[in-house]
Parts: structure tokens; C-alpha cells; sequence
């Protein structure tokens, strides 16, 4: 998907929930006269309680061209939780996975704003497809495509409402591993100050804009993950979307167009081949991760060396040595710079 594309999918979904009854926040406290995000009851936000994927950032830079406020539950929560957060946000309007449509619509009862599901099919077959699509779903909840709001939203005739600094940006709803998921609050001037500062950083660390290409697979309802793919859309950079489980092609297995899977992992590729992992597929040149992710990669690569030659482990640890030595000496000098002096 181009810039292009991806930006009039944004704002056409963005109209799609204005026409399901979805209202723009008004002026925040932080402006003369606003009104506190707590005070108001109309149906400002969305909620997400899906997987990261293309239509994830998709979806939320729409409701941001709309001003509505984005929940986010991880797609790891049980229903309950989520349940909990479309009520204390009087959400109308949730997005989750064609997989999980029915477990949502059977909780509605707890969510006395929700009257939408969109669901996605990230990561459904076309059996997934075909099979829980021709289910009909409990209540009278309505269920729409993230393409059928796409569509909704590009027969309209409204108009971008820009938020301001002091909206509500994303109500975050925390892992729940010390206890019942809190949701925090965000403003859209946090997310930008955020995205400004990761742009510095890309930039000192040598990035290039329009050249780079990140892995984009942590939950995108972590604000590191958010905040770096908006950087990497500011930097415009190709983002490449994939599972933690699969960001190594080791273990992995990947449906290839003719049906058939691939566990092959290879070296060099052309579009003719299809490696299973994230890292082989789109070759990033940015990524984020925590420290599990860089453990589970460190013991990866020192599995493969200790299946080389001595000879050929000598060459990797001395090349490495270099390589690190050389990074230090990079990061020192960026340190160490005036503002405004070449790095």
C-alpha cells in the first residue's frame, strides 16, 4: 500500500465512524473553556482489541482525522476486560478480528453504548473467511467490514475534523499483570512529542528519510510500538507487519499463493520466493523490541555460530568487536555534538 492509498483508506474509514454515529471530542480542558475528557458522555471513542496489523494503524489515524479518542485493549485480554473498557469510555464502536466477532457480540450486554463491531481478517484464510462470515451474529449488534466503513466514509460528504494538541489521543488499557487492566490517558500533543523525539533519534542514528524499512510486530497497544510506527510514518519509511512469533524464520511457516507452506529460510530472495520470516521477508533496517524479543534473537544467532568451524567463529566474534567498537565510537560522537554541527 502507498502513502497515497493508505491515507485515503485512513480518511474515508475516519468519515465511516462519523456515519455510525460517532461524536468529535470538543475542546479539551487544556484549552479556554473546554470540557474535561471525563466529564462527557457522548460516543467519542473506538476501541481496538485486535492483533497489530496494517488496518490497525490504519483505523486509528482515521479516527484521529475525525477527533475520536482510540481505546486499546491487547488482543491477549479476556472479554471481560475489554468489556470493562468500552464502558468506562462509552464506546460505540469496536474493532477486533473476524475471529473474535462473536465473542464480542456475546458480552454487548455489558457495553450499553456499543452499537457497531468492525472486525479485520488479519491473519484469517479464505476458509476463515467464508466460514465465520456466513455466521449471523447474537443481538442486535451491527458487524461491518473494515472495508464496509471505508466505504460508508468515502459516500460522505464530511469533512477532515482535525483534533486539537489537547485531545484525548489513545486510552491505553494496561496488560493487567498487577491486577485490573487502568486505562491511560493520552493527549494527541503526548503522541507528538514522542514521535518528535524517536525522529530525532532515528535521525542521529544515521536513518535516512525515505529509505528505511522497519518490522513493525510488538502489540501496537504499547505506546512504544505506536509511537514508533508514527515516527517511521513521519520518517516515511515502508513498514512491514508481522507476529512476534515470526519475526525469525526459524520455527516459522508462511501459506504461499499457491496454497502451499514454506518453512524455508534463504539467504537471498527475489519475488519469487517466500521466507517465512518477518526479518527475511522485508530486510528492516529499524526495529523496536523489549528485552525478551533481543534475548530470543541473541540466542538464535549464537545457536547458528556454534555450529561453525572455530575458524569461522573467530571471524564472527572478531567482525562483531569491530562492528560494536565502531557503534560505540558513532553514539559517542553524537553525544558529544553542538546542536546544528554534522554528526
Amino acid at each position: 500500500q502507498t502513502y497515497d492509498a493508505v491515507g485515503v483508506r485512513a480518511h474515508n474509514f475516519g468519515k465511516g465512524l462519523a456515519t455510525l454515529g460517532m461524536v468529535p471530542l470538543p475542546e479539551d480542558e487544556g484549552t479556554v473553556g473546554g470540557v474535561s475528557f471525563e466529564q462527557t458522555s457522548e460516543p467519542h471513542t473506538r476501541l481496538v482489541y485486535e492483533e497489530t496489523c496494517a488496518d490497525w494503524m490504519t483505523g486509528v489515524i482515521g479516527a484521529f482525522s475525525q477527533s475520536f479518542c482510540v481505546a486499546t485493549s491487547y488482543a491477549t485480554l479476556g472479554i471481560s476486560s475489554v468489556a470493562d473498557a468500552a464502558q468506562e469510555c462509552n464506546v460505540k464502536v469496536i474493532m477486533c478480528n473476524l475471529k473474535d466477532v462473536e465473542k464480542v457480540a456475546n458480552e454487548a450486554s455489558s457495553m450499553p453504548m456499543l452499537t457497531h463491531i468492525v472486525y479485520t481478517t488479519n491473519y484469517c484464510n479464505e476458509e476463515d473467511i467464508a466460514r465465520l462470515t456466513a455466521k449471523s451474529t447474537p443481538g442486535k449488534i451491527n458487524v461491518l467490514s473494515f472495508d464496509d466503513v471505508c466505504a460508508l466514509g468515502e459516500s460522505s460528504n464530511l469533512p477532515i475534523n482535525k483534533p486539537t494538541p489537547d485531545n484525548m489521543a489513545v486510552i491505553m488499557y494496561t496488560s493487567g499483570s498487577t491486577g485490573k487492566p487502568k486505562g491511560v490517558m493520552i493527549r494527541q500533543k503526548n503522541i507528538c512529542a514522542s514521535v518528535a523525539a524517536l525522529y530525532s533519534f532515528a535521525t542521529n542514528a544515521g536513518l535516512v528519510e525515505g529509505e528505511e524499512t522497519y518490522l513493525a510486530y510488538l502489540p501496537a497497544a504499547h505506546i512504544l510500538e505506536l509511537c514508533a510506527e508514527f515516527a517511521m510514518f513521519v520518517f516515511g519509511a515502508k513498514i512491514g507487519y508481522c507476529d512476534p512469533k515470526t519475526i525469525s524464520s526459524k520455527g516459522a511457516v508462511r501459506r504461499m499463493p499457491n496454497g502451499e507452506l514454506s518453512t524455508l529460510a534463504v539467504s537471498s530472495y527475489d519475488e519469487n520466493t517466500y521466507p517465512p520470516g518477518g526479518i527475511q521477508e522485508f530486510r528492516p533496517t529499524f526495529m523496536a523490541a523489549v528485552p525478551k524479543i533481543w534475548d530470543i534473537l541473541k540466542k538464535g544467532v549464537e545457536g547458528e555460530i556454534a555450529k561453525a568451524s572455530p575458524v569461522l567463529q573467530g571471524v564472527f566474534l572478531a567482525a562483531y568487536a569491530a562492528r560494536s567498537l565502531a557503534h560505540q565510537q558513532d553514539c559517542a560522537k553524537i553525544t558529544r555534538r553542538r546542536p546544528g554541527e554534522e554528526c
